[in-house]
């Protein structure tokens, strides 16, 4: 018998789930669509929850994507594994601090979700799926996937 807990979460919240066990610094500045993955983390944090060394993980709001680039920038030096959550205009600000960390060895992580508004300010509707073959066949809908969370 199976006696794992099964959660349906988006895919933000799985991305700060999972990250959450990977690291031990999050510098983060929250920016939308990002905002959901470093509130996660932060919520985690602020419980008490540790990662998957058995650590804490230390998550320092910053004022800027520049100054959150500068933190991941540091404490990779330092030798944390470190995270932080971006979107799109955050991820520009970074470069300066992307191009450096590759000659210093450090390996990072760097969330990015995936945000195109249509003219309109909605989020676009998911194109549907045509089968490989030449028949066509309706498109079914997709089920919200669950995830397995260890306790």
């Amino acid at each position: 018998m199976d006696s794992r807990k099964m959660k349906t979460m988006d895919g933000n919240n799985a991305a700060a789930h999972v990250s959450y066990a990977f690291t031990d610094v999050a510098a983060i500045y929250p920016i939308t669509p990002s905002s959901v993955m470093a509130d996660e983390t932060d919520k985690y944090a602020a419980a008490g929850r540790k990662n998957l060394f058995g650590r804490e993980v230390k998550v320092t709001e910053m004022q800027s994507e520049a100054g959150a680039a500068g933190a991941v920038h540091g404490s990779l030096a330092a030798g944390a594994l470190t995270t932080t959550y971006t979107a799109s205009q955050g991820l520009l600000l970074m470069i300066p601090n992307m191009f450096s960390l590759p000659a210093k060895t450090s390996t990072s992580s760097y969330l990015i979700p995936k945000y195109t508004p249509t003219p309109a300010g909605r989020l676009p509707r998911q194109p549907r799926s045509a089968p490989w073959h030449s028949s066509r066949q309706p498109a079914r809908r997709q089920r919200r996937k669950t995830f397995p969370l260890s306790q």
